[in-house]
């Protein structure tokens, strides 16, 4: 039961929970079954109006933007998996292929959940003032699936779906009223909370980048110099550098970096908390 409970918005949560533990404990006097309490209070659990002011505890527009949040996140975690595996495709070649359909499947999940996200807020933003913020997602989520059927025909420019989709969702959000909330930080706070994960990130790209281009090719070949085994490759007509390890590591790089400048720019930045 207080499992269920915990499922409930935070403001309704102890209420509800103190109510249906009475409610078990009048079923065990009067001999009823205790599942179907349970039952019910799932079932209150999945029907309540989880928009109702009176049930939040908070305003429409503050609703729109904190479902918006879950969608960006949700859609930039399908992004990344989904841009990384198509980066680079390599767990058949190291005989590790279930890994990487496990990666697909596991891609997929934060993707369902992040458009029916989408689909939360644009209900909630038509049903409130926030008419225009619901046209715009919707336009953005329309623009994300062409893109979407695009790749299907031309697969590099999987690239532009990444920023398109997240763009879509902090422009749309942008235009929505400031919401109220005790999580937001100052300016300077917002950009030191983002640097530590902006300098993990461009470490990795940086490693990466390393991996490939120096220090595994001079595992691979001992004793030879990596001017040696770079003109031993282009006299054999391999191309020394790689484009889409570039590209991997040039949009990687960029997002790091656009992560701080974006928690820095005063019309967008209430969009990132804290959290």
């Amino acid at each position: 039961m207080s499992a269920v409970a915990w499922t409930l918005p935070g403001l309704v949560r102890q209420r509800y929970r103190e109510e249906w533990l009475a409610d078990l404990v009048g079923a065990r006097d009067l001999e009823l079954p205790q599942w179907s309490i349970v039952g019910g209070a799932a079932m209150a659990a999945i029907t309540i109006d989880r928009t109702d002011t009176s049930v939040t505890g908070i305003t429409k527009a503050h609703l729109v933007a904190n479902r918006m949040r879950w969608a960006a996140a949700l859609l930039g975690s399908a992004a990344v998996l989904g841009f990384g595996l198509f980066l680079w495709g390599g767990y058949e070649m190291l005989e590790i292929a279930p890994l990487g359909l496990g990666i697909k499947i596991f891609a997929f999940f934060p993707a369902t959940l992040g458009f029916f996200a989408c689909l939360g807020t644009l209900v909630v933003a038509f049903e409130s003032a926030s008419r225009r913020t619901g046209l715009l997602l919707a336009i953005g989520v329309v623009v994300v699936f062409v893109l979407v059927a695009v790749v299907t025909i031309m697969p590099f420019l999987v690239i532009l779906a990444v920023p398109a989709s997240l763009g879509a969702i902090i422009v749309a959000v942008s235009f929505t009223r400031r919401p109220g909330s005790p999580q937001q930080l100052s300016g300077r706070s917002r950009v030191l909370v983002t640097l530590p994960f902006t300098a993990l990130a461009l470490v990795i790209v940086a490693a990466g980048v390393l991996h490939i281009f120096v220090w595994n090719p001079l595992a691979k070949a001992p004793g030879l110099s990596l001017d040696e085994i770079y003109s031993a490759m282009s006299a054999a007509g391999e191309e020394p550098l790689d484009a889409f390890v570039m590209v991997w590591a040039i949009f990687s790089g960029a997002v790091a970096v656009t992560l701080p400048i974006l928690c820095g720019i005063r019309g967008v930045a209430w969009f990132f908390t804290a959290r």
